[in-house]
């Protein structure tokens, strides 16, 4: 998504919040629609609209496609926004009460929310979505408005009087940072560290994110901070990265790529000396690969390290499982009792089918690799 602005702002309470103009003269308070009217004339009944801006037929519609306008007005827009959008160019007028839509619907949905709330962010999905950080865009719209203000309909409120923004695609959104750390609660902490590691994996990609973190609420920086500070540096694969990220989330003080004797190794943890090794099924069908793998091993071994080893199958079937076992490894090897687990008493085979035929429940589909 293309980032319009040079970097996030502060924004002071009511007054200072970002709503200003966007290029085509459609943010200033004048041309506002005040959330009062703005859910007049929706033919007297409730909308997934005025419920928080809900999937329907318009937020869905992409560019090209046409709609009714009884359609337009059952999705919850006035008569005076499906004028406006027509004056702006949003929609288009074809024949007798049908309209072409010239932007996406969640963008045309966006413009209404901001005419009808021009001091108004737009954060938490609806942002990670414009910085590239979701794939989809989400149902609802969220956005950010001074305390005391009142809601705004087609979209979910959230108050707060200082806010983080900048502008994505002409649209006030909150900073990554910000956006990070508001959906670091839905997402959870290994969630939002492979977002943060696939969209920003070195930190010399991080620059302009440490900079907004450092003038985020004190809970904010605490909670954010710890995943940022850390990299998937030198990583060579996502499956990889993701492997060690968990680990470093887990408190465990690994190194990725790490040179023993004449070979490098995925992940190694110094202290304990042991070697995580991470192989795809492609790898395991190259027969001088195969070969190599295995001087390479009895060397690590001649040389006082411990290896485990896991492929595509361990990532995709059993990933907190094994990452169990990994760090059960490492305490054991600094000194602990071991820690067994299902994969110590049973058979792999039994439990890979397990696993093979729950995520063929899960995801309705066969297993793609029997």
């Amino acid at each position: 998504m293309g980032i319009e602005s040079g970097g996030s702002r502060r924004i002071g309470a009511r007054n200072g919040m970002s709503g200003g103009g966007r290029g085509r003269g459609t943010g200033s308070a004048t041309n506002a629609v005040p959330a009062q009217r703005a859910t007049a004339g929706v033919r007297g009944k409730p909308t997934a609209l005025r419920d928080g801006g809900m999937r329907d037929g318009t937020s869905m519609a992409e560019i090209g496609q046409l709609r009714r306008r009884s359609e337009l007005l059952d999705d919850g827009l006035t008569r005076h926004e499906i004028s406006r959008a027509e004056t702006e160019g949003w929609l288009v007028r074809e024949g007798r009460s049908r309209y072409r839509f010239a932007v996406a619907g969640q963008r045309l949905r966006m413009e209404l929310v901001h005419l009808r709330a021009p001091d108004a962010v737009f954060s938490h999905r609806i942002a990670a979505f414009e910085h590239g950080l979701l794939r989809n865009p989400p149902a609802r719209l969220d956005v950010i408005v001074p305390r005391g203000r009142g809601s705004v309909a087609g979209a979910h409120v959230w108050r707060r009087d200082q806010v983080q923004s900048m502008r994505c695609r002409g649209m006030p959104v909150t900073s990554v940072a910000e956006t990070l750390a508001d959906m670091l609660g839905e997402w959870g902490e290994e969630v939002t560290a492979r977002i943060v590691d696939d969209r920003f994996p070195t930190p010399e990609s991080r620059a302009g994110l440490f900079a907004d973190l450092e003038v985020l609420p004190a809970h904010k920086r605490t909670k954010l901070g710890p995943i940022l500070r850390w990299a998937p540096v030198d990583r060579r694969s996502k499956a990889e990265g993701r492997i060690a990220r968990a680990l470093q989330l887990r408190g465990y003080d690994i190194t990725l790529n790490v040179r023993i004797g004449p070979y490098i190794w995925d992940i190694v943890h110094e202290g304990a000396r042991l070697v995580i090794e991470y192989d795809s099924r492609r790898h395991h069908d190259d027969s001088q690969a195969f070969r190599i793998d295995r001087a390479r091993q009895n060397n690590l071994i001649r040389r006082d390290y411990r290896i485990l080893r896991y492929v595509d199958d361990d990532v995709e079937l059993r990933f907190d499982g094994f990452i169990d076992e990994i760090c059960s490894t490492i305490d054991w090897l600094l000194g602990q009792p071991l820690r067994e687990g299902p994969w110590d008493a049973g058979h792999c085979e039994d439990l890979y089918v397990d696993r093979q035929i729950h995520w063929e429940q899960h995801n309705q589909k066969a297993w793609p690799y029997w």
